[in-house]
């Protein structure tokens, strides 16, 4: 009984901490010539959906000058 009371606990708090996960988008602007250190930013929530990354990576795009900086965003 005790086997079955722990299976059922563990299970519990498994699907707990998958449905509280975050997900993470990031965004890198680098130096096309490799100079500098690249900088980095990312936005992380439990819904993150296609519009938020959207948004977030247009405004780091407006905030790093693309015609200067390689801007990459990829999940994370």
């Amino acid at each position: 009984m005790n086997y079955l009371k722990t299976f059922f606990v563990a299970a519990v708090v498994g699907l707990t901490a998958v449905s509280c996960a975050e997900e993470c988008y990031e965004c890198t602007a680098s130096d096309p010539n490799g100079l500098g250190t690249p900088v980095t930013e990312e936005t992380c929530s439990q819904n993150l959906s296609g519009p938020d990354k959207t948004e977030f990576a247009a405004s780091f795009t407006a905030q790093h000058n693309p015609a200067m900086y390689n801007i990459t965003c990829q999940d994370k």
